[in-house]
């Protein structure tokens, strides 16, 4: 594992694929958010923002086996992936801002960034980054002028994804207007976070129950923490970590991000037959899979996330493991782990993207 990934990075880090070819406008690559770390603290509060006007496309960009667009007018440079506009949220129109019947993007095309909000990652003076289709996207501020209307900030959401909670036993119906009193008292797990005003709600959350049924709006107004959730003890992960890291074993020598989960593993009483001899960080999930182990890419505490060695993020072909200690709701994963740059304990938030291999819920 080589260098955590800056929010603003400064030299393209992988190359580019300039495509001649086209992208079909309408799907929002939300399987691969990229939001990186950031490089400033967020506001507790949630802000969102709107795009008026009419862009260019100068480069249409295959990465990752997925479609972006850039208007070097908007972006900062030297342009890279940070700049890379997903383009499911996009209208192709001509240059009046008209929309056009062949929603397919070509090099040269024009476009609008349609009705959406956009939430906030970022803001300062001169830039701002948005989540754009699932996917962190850095722009100059400046150069927008106008035509980025921020809105007012609003409370930040009290839940985040993997939450225990339970519906309140005064719910009466879902934002959608969906019967709600059946379920009340019902305990299950937060899946999504949306913004949505709704009475006294700025938020509204998918909730699964043990039995595989969801209720799909829930009002924040509606929801409760269920008090009796298993907590975790992060000083007792995080100091069974280090010691790992430190010691070796269970298969994997001292030093290593490996030895680090494997001692909270151990810690925390899973079955060593379970974890032992999985290899390199990068073959955790496709090892533990083959074990039985459930591997999804649904993080939750508890779990472990397994990354491939992609460059220059993750050592190739070794690639990284950690344990998650948290499930955001901007849809990023907070984690425990040993070995980055050699240190017995790091923690930073990581998003969901192609560099993991698997969550594996042992």
């Amino acid at each position: 594992m080589l260098k955590e990934k800056k929010f603003f990075i400064t030299a393209a880090a992988t190359a580019l694929f300039l495509a001649p070819a086209l992208a079909p406008v309408g799907h929002v690559f939300a399987d691969s958010s990229s939001l990186q770390a950031r490089n400033s603290v967020l506001a507790s509060e949630q802000q969102t923002a709107h795009i008026n006007g009419v862009y260019h496309v100068d480069q249409l960009v295959q990465f990752n086996g997925k479609w972006y667009v850039v208007d070097n007018g908007i972006a900062i440079p030297p342009i890279d992936y940070n700049n890379y506009i997903p383009v499911g949220p996009l209208t192709v129109t001509d240059n009046s801002g008209n929309a056009l019947s062949d929603q397919t993007l070509h090099k040269g095309s024009y476009f609008t960034f349609g009705q959406g909000q956009f939430s906030v990652i970022n803001l300062t003076n001169n830039t701002v980054a948005l989540n754009i289709g699932g996917e962190a996207v850095s722009f100059n501020r400046n150069a927008f002028g106008n035509r980025l209307v921020l809105s007012d900030k609003i409370p930040a959401a009290k839940f985040k994804v993997g939450d225990k909670v339970e519906i309140s036993n005064i719910a009466t119906s879902e934002t959608n207007g969906y019967n709600l009193i059946p379920h009340r008292n019902w305990k299950g797990t937060i899946k999504s976070v949306s913004q949505l005003k709704y009475s006294s709600s700025n938020w509204e959350y998918c909730v699964e129950y043990p039995n595989g049924q969801q209720n799909v709006h829930v009002a924040e107004q509606d929801i409760i923490i269920d008090s009796q959730s298993p907590s975790i003890d992060l000083a007792q992960i995080k100091q069974a970590g280090i010691n790992g890291f430190n010691s070796g074993g269970w298969s994997y020598p001292s030093g290593q991000c490996t030895s680090f989960v494997a001692g909270i593993l151990a810690s925390q009483g899973v079955n060593t037959s379970q974890f032992t001899f999985l290899g390199n960080g990068a073959d955790w999930a496709g090892n533990a899979r083959a074990r039985g182990i459930r591997v999804d890419m649904t993080p939750s505490v508890g779990a472990v996330v397994s990354f491939n060695g992609v460059p220059p993020y993750y050592s190739a072909p070794y690639g990284h493991a950690a344990y998650i200690t948290q499930v955001n709701s901007n849809g990023t994963f907070h984690v425990y782990e040993g070995n980055w740059l050699g240190t017995s304990f790091h923690e930073r938030d990581v998003p969901l993207d192609n560099a993991v291999a698997g969550i594996i819920h042992f």
